[in-house]
């Protein structure tokens, strides 16, 4: 009788581990929902899904840990364009490989956001001109002595104003930026980085040295993939040091396989990646 209960509980156990893994490799949506042949695909395999549930984690971890509107603005763009393409896929392979080229994309957005001097102002090439906004109306945005609500106020902002951001953390579920008001007396304090967005040089000093949050979150990609290219690195184990302004153009510091290079952005917007030893 045990060796009879001890088969069926071995063919029980055969039967039921794919459905196991099946429950385990649960996609980012619901599959009794799937209504394109590119859902039912993902639903259908276990691989599949577990990719489709690491981008979606990857997605949604690039979007918190980006300090700036405009960057948001832009990841859920290129999303969207991600996934009209990835639906014009014919079979397994071809999303397999889209799914690991936008995770590696996204993993670079949030090393590129979340390193250096945390993915706001620049360390080596002055500060970030900033600009107030998404403030409610007849509000203020409260400045603080430091970074989060249980610190006092020193000031206040509102819609428009210009600021310089000489850096940004995480500090519980908020990302808070250190920044210098526009003043004579050029007082600092903290506010909060989802009312910040890029501001425009002219309306604050025009110090001859360019690179905008905007133009550093847009090099970020294609300097990840150039440098993968020019040394066989994985995407996703490239890192961003430093983003920095010059006379010459924002340039981003990149470490790649234990090597520094560097990575350029050109007159005609494309990039330049270099090791800092070529020269």
């Amino acid at each position: 009788m045990s060796i009879i209960l001890k088969s069926l509980i071995a063919v029980l156990a055969i039967v039921l581990l794919p459905l196991t893994n099946q429950a385990q490799a649960a996609p980012s949506f619901d599959c009794a929902k799937a209504s394109t042949r590119v859902e039912r695909l993902i639903c259908d395999y276990p691989g599949l899904a577990r990719l489709d549930s690491e981008l979606a984690n990857a997605y949604r971890t690039a979007l918190r840990d980006s300090p700036w509107a405009s960057a948001n603005r832009r990841i859920r763009a290129e999303q969207r364009d991600w996934i009209a393409e990835r639906n014009r896929c014919r079979n397994r392979g071809c999303l397999r490989r889209l799914y690991r080229q936008r995770i590696d994309q996204l993993y670079a957005e949030v090393e590129g956001g979340g390193s250096g001097n945390a993915g706001g102002g620049s360390s080596a090439g002055g500060a970030d001109i900033m600009q107030v906004t998404d403030v409610a109306a007849n509000d203020v945005l409260n400045v603080r002595s430091g970074a989060g609500t249980n610190f006092r106020i020193v000031g206040a902002l509102g819609n428009g104003d210009t600021v310089r951001s000489l850096g940004c953390k995480r500090q519980g579920n908020s990302r808070w930026c250190e920044i210098e008001m526009m003043t004579d007396m050029r007082e600092r304090g903290w506010v909060n980085a989802r009312f910040l967005a890029a501001g425009s040089a002219a309306s604050g000093v025009n110090d001859g040295l360019s690179g905008t949050p905007v133009q550093f979150d847009r090099m970020v990609t294609p300097c990840v993939a150039q440098a993968a290219r020019l040394t066989g690195a994985s995407r996703g184990s490239i890192r961003v040091l430093d983003r920095i302004r010059t006379g010459g153009g924002p340039i981003l510091t990149l470490s790649v396989a234990g090597g520094k290079y560097t990575c350029r952005l050109e007159a005609n917007d494309s990039v330049t990646v270099f090791s800092e030893y070529a020269n």
